[in-house]
């Protein structure tokens, strides 16, 4: 148990528990040159990463009006399905994060925006299963992050209040979702995001490194 109290800890996946870039970096470009269009940088993937399919096919397809955003959010994820896990990895020392607030009793959950079929094979390929009880994915919600409702059903299938609750992740929608949830946040300054940007949103903690959000439970 925390000083503060936490029983629920609710981690984002991509840039808080596991580094995916590399794998939606790679299937981004296979999809830009079917579309006959120039390759990004790993810096450029990474900024798309965490919002939701809308914004992300904005930023892979350079907003290209005549594309229909269905067909290419479909072909993006029969791509990505096929290299989801080629270079995805936990973060240095997320597995210990994991393993030691599982041991103290603290409940774990994922929340994220990305469909479920991607987020669950994750989850069970990076061995996380047996840690944690819930993975609350896109389809699992009406209103993804930074709506409240994925931290929100976390709680509920916890039966955990928000003062109990403390959400960890690396983007503004993170944070502005467990503001609208009324639950503190940790920002993952080793994630895909700024770290000037996130605190500008003020969260309740800043890590640099996963170890270090150990030290909320010490």
């Amino acid at each position: 148990m925390s000083r503060n109290g936490y029983e629920l800890a609710l981690f984002d996946l991509d840039g808080t528990l596991a580094d995916t870039a590399a794998d939606v970096h790679y299937s981004m470009n296979l999809l830009r040159k079917e579309l006959g269009m120039r390759e990004i940088s790993l810096t450029e993937a990474k900024k798309s990463i965490g919002p939701g399919p809308e914004l992300f096919v904005k930023c892979l397809t350079d907003n290209r009006a005549h594309l229909d955003l269905k067909e290419t959010i479909s072909r993006f994820r029969e791509i990505y399905f096929g290299n989801l896990l080629n270079q995805t990895q936990l973060f240095s020392g997320m597995m210990e994060v994991v393993q030691k607030l599982f041991s103290r009793d603290v409940s774990l959950m994922v929340v994220t925006n990305k469909p479920s079929r991607f987020a669950n094979r994750i989850v069970e390929e990076l061995q996380l299963g047996p840690y944690f009880e819930a993975v609350i994915s896109a389809e699992d919600v009406k209103k993804r992050k930074p709506a409240p409702e994925p931290i929100l059903k976390a709680m509920e299938l916890a039966d955990l209040p928000a003062d109990k609750t403390l959400m960890i992740g690396d983007t503004e929608y993170d944070i502005r979702s467990a503001v609208n949830a009324g639950v503190d946040v940790c920002a993952a300054g080793y994630g895909y995001s700024p770290k000037s940007k996130l605190r500008h949103f003020k969260p309740t903690y800043f890590v640099d490194h996963p170890r270090e959000i150990l030290s909320i439970w010490s």
